[in-house]
């Protein structure tokens, strides 16, 4: 099942839902968005994932950036790849939710605060997504832009 979030104005039986993956491109372009998105993010990633963070330790051992195989590069693979949902509506608790978020960086201040807010106050583990060329393309962008293109996983600790 597919939905669309209006991540400004959410409701709670929006934040109902159990998702496998949150797509999000080109979101991070004010920095008065971001307490609201990454709020939303927070609420679906560690309700639904179980998640333990929210101290910023990265609760997992990790120095709370959660840099290089996190838990979440596996739950995309296994999205991409067909393996998500046990069945409709049910996240699979083997893969925990995830977000993949994709930015054309128009202004490293507000990519680096949404990178810091995420992880000092709202818990949540990023990591640069490296995908492979079969797994995500962007098609209609010319060569120069492709490449300014960062994807980002966000997932609960």
């Amino acid at each position: 099942m597919c939905m669309q979030l209006e991540w400004g104005c959410y409701s709670p039986t929006m934040l109902s839902v159990q998702p496998d993956i949150i797509l999000a491109a080109d979101v991070l372009y004010d920095p008065a968005v971001i307490p609201t998105l990454l709020s939303v993010l927070q609420k679906l990633l560690m309700e639904c994932g179980g998640g333990h963070g929210g101290d910023g330790s990265g609760g997992d051992g990790s120095d709370g950036h959660c840099i290089g195989g996190g838990r979440s590069a596996t739950a995309v693979d296994s999205v991409m790849h067909g393996q998500g949902a046990t069945h409709a509506g049910t996240s699979n608790p083997a893969h925990p939710p995830c977000a993949l978020i994709a930015t054309r960086v128009r202004n490293e201040a507000t990519l680096q605060l949404f990178l810091t807010q995420a992880v000092e106050e709202y818990g949540l583990c990023v990591e640069e997504y490296k995908a492979v060329q079969d797994d995500v393309r962007f098609v209609h962008l010319d060569d120069a832009t492709r490449e300014a293109v960062l994807l980002h996983l966000v997932s609960a600790k």
